[in-house]
């Protein structure tokens, strides 16, 4: 399922540039009418239901993915609404493991508002809607594996568009590729400057966990348990999160050979969230042998 924060930024993002130009008279794809049939769709995560409407709303060559969504921009009711439509079609074929389909409708839709006519949209307009793109380019490919793009698509996006809202999920994946290429240093520096934002946000929850398996994987337990500690104190609320974090925790310790220490963090991860899969792991870990603390 695609995370909570992401719907939202959808939705957020949709309203922005949606209310960033003027949208002609009604004519061309999509209508009103179309884009709200495809977007409860989108929303309710009917994505085989949003693949056919937009195939049959937009025409015969989508259907084919020959087709050349620039004439659909050009002559649409709205760049915004018709990017946005666009793009929810291909996240919908990745969600229905299409990722080859999804990146070849997302090239399309790149080469469409790379060719748009400067009086079809506002500065202010694709300002808004480049970062997504590139965003949603490093996302899908990132999950296909297809790392170099991935790659090229999350720096675009930080190099050109430092101060989008998409700027700290960018770097988060940004630094998952370079986990993937494990290249620990480089990734642990992109999780580090996404962990220092609001503590309570998912966002920096992920940040600050990846930081720390970074730093697991780099034999720097006491920066691990750094970022662990600091993630299981902003979870507190969230059982099955400080859970996971006590557990990791419990791992940095056992590293830094605190195993007295690491048993009690273990036994916290497991009150914290007993039929958690963390609870479970944690009662394995403590069950491995380990000198005290003070021998």
């Amino acid at each position: 399922m695609m995370r909570m924060r992401e719907w939202r930024m959808l939705l957020v993002v949709a309203w922005v540039i949606g209310t960033g130009t003027t949208a002609e008279a009604q004519g061309g794809f999509p209508t009103e009418e179309q884009y709200l049939t495809i977007q409860q769709a989108f929303l309710q995560e009917a994505f085989r239901q949003v693949v056919a409407l937009v195939q049959q709303f937009a025409g015969p060559d989508s259907r084919r993915g020959g087709g050349d969504p620039t004439e659909l921009l050009q002559g649409s009711s709205g760049v915004p609404n018709s990017s946005r439509v666009w793009l929810w079609y291909v996240l919908s074929l990745e969600r229905l493991q299409r990722s080859p389909e999804a990146l070849r409708e997302l090239d399309r839709l790149k080469a469409a508002l790379a060719n748009l006519a400067p009086e079809r949209a506002a500065p202010a307009t694709l300002q808004a809607l480049w970062p997504e793109v590139f965003f949603w380019d490093g996302e899908i490919s990132r999950k296909a594996l297809k790392m170099v793009r991935a790659r090229m698509a999350y720096q675009r996006l930080l190099a050109e568009y430092p101060q989008s809202a998409w700027k700290a999920q960018a770097a988060l994946g940004l630094g998952l590729v370079l986990f993937h290429q494990q290249a620990y240093d480089a990734a642990a520096a992109q999780f580090h400057d996404v962990a220092q934002g609001t503590p309570a946000s998912a966002v920096t929850q992920d940040a600050l966990l990846l930081e720390g398996m970074c730093d697991v994987q780099l034999k720097r337990f006491e920066d691990a348990a750094d970022c662990f500690r600091r993630l299981a104190e902003s979870a507190v609320d969230q059982p099955t999160r400080h859970a996971q974090a006590l557990f990791y925790l419990g791992e940095a310790l056992t590293g830094l050979g605190r195993f007295e220490e690491a048993a009690r963090t273990y036994q916290q991860a497991v009150e914290a969230d007993p039929r958690s899969r963390w609870a479970d792991l944690a009662t394995f870990g403590a069950s491995l042998p380990g000198e005290p603390d003070g021998a």
